[in-house]
């Protein structure tokens, strides 16, 4: 064999081994960096990302990574029976939160694929390529896509439960920033209605393209493809194309939305808005719509509630609901504020014995 035989056969290997599916295995990283005083292990490899999830799973909540390459977990495309590898998330429940830096830089992961079912002894499941990223932890400078996220959560007699339920992470306490999500993200929900008592235990999902609940930031994100659910009785759904559930954390800044977005609190940036939350220098172009009755969906957002705040947002996807429709948002508190906002897209509600729309607001509560 010459010498440029051997090295066209280690270039076709090294091409093979690049994009070979990940069947599940972990292997700890061969090199570190250190960047401005951290050490960031250096992933190459599918099985060097599990490995990473595992340590942090087992407790190592502070450790850094920075992507070296492409990472490509499945090398065709991903659906709901595709049958590819199931993801575990990296920081799986609030006790072992991700409080790290996790760098893409510049890299994209492809082939995610998250199928879970929240467990019957837990309240709640986040779930995504993170779980729940803390408040020191950083996700950045990073892309998924071919992606599919979906969890289940159904109540039962005694409790209402929930699920956070996110592109790149479930819950987020933390900071993200220049990111990217092209794939599917959806939930399922099924709550409980007691007979003998009347009463309703409602399953609860915040469902986002990015992150489903957020009490963080969330800086220059981009989503595209498809943020939904698929309910089955007694829910809550706040589905938006960037964050599910704006919880009143930090903001929301220079973020677009592509995907198209479904949910009973539906939004192109963010499904519900909630407190001080600020959402500033965005745009949606998906189609948002809220079905069935008291249903809100705005092309930013579907509920601004209390002193919550959009500015400098546009919008120019299709807003249909049934209830409470807005080119900007479905249903704005008296507190909240929205200045500087532009709607070119189509605004309908109908469907309901009372239905509101409009080009900016669907309905202002003036109370």
């Amino acid at each position: 064999m010459t010498k440029l035989t051997k090295i066209l056969a280690m270039l076709l290997m090294s091409a093979a081994c690049s994009f070979a599916n990940w069947l599940g295995g972990t292997s700890e990283p061969e090199n570190t960096k250190k960047i401005d005083g951290k050490v960031f292990y250096q992933i190459t490899t599918p099985e060097e990302l599990a490995w990473f999830a595992v340590q942090v799973n087992s407790g190592k909540t502070t450790i850094n990574a920075q992507l070296a390459n492409d990472i490509v977990l499945w090398n065709t495309e991903v659906t709901s029976t595709s049958g590819t590898t199931r993801w575990k998330a990296i920081g799986d429940t609030s006790t072992r939160a991700f409080d790290g830096v996790f760098d893409g830089n510049g890299h994209k992961i492809s082939g995610l694929y998250v199928h879970d079912t929240l467990a019957a002894n837990a309240d709640s499941i986040s779930r995504g390529l993170f779980g729940v990223v803390g408040e020191n932890g950083v996700v950045k400078n990073l892309s998924v896509d071919n992606a599919y996220v979906y969890a289940r959560v159904d109540s039962t007699k005694s409790k209402k439960r929930y699920g956070n339920i996110g592109g790149l992470v479930g819950k987020n306490k933390g900071t993200i920033e220049n990111v990217s999500y092209d794939g599917t993200v959806l939930t399922y929900l099924s709550g409980y209605y007691s007979s003998s008592t009347s009463t309703s235990y409602y399953a609860y999902g915040y469902v986002g393209g990015i992150a489903g609940y957020n009490t963080g930031s969330v800086k220059r994100a981009t989503v595209s493809g498809s943020v939904k659910h698929s309910v089955y009785s007694d829910y809550y759904s706040y589905v938006g194309g960037v964050v599910g559930y704006e919880a009143g954390g930090k903001s929301i800044e220079n973020s677009e939305n592509k995907a198209d977005v479904v949910g009973k609190y539906s939004g192109g940036i963010a499904g519900y808005v909630y407190a001080a939350a600020t959402i500033s220098n965005c745009s949606n172009s998906g189609a948002v719509t809220a079905s069935g009755s008291s249903y809100y969906s705005g092309g930013i957002a579907g509920y601004v509630d209390a002193a919550a705040t959009i500015s400098n947002c546009t919008n120019s996807g299709a807003v249909s609901g049934s209830s409470y429709s807005g080119g900007i948002a479905g249903y704005v508190d008296a507190a909240a504020t929205i200045s500087d906002c532009t709607n070119s897209g189509s605004v309908t509600a109908s469907g309901s014995s009372y239905s509101y729309s409009g080009g900016i607001a669907g309905y202002v509560d003036a109370a």
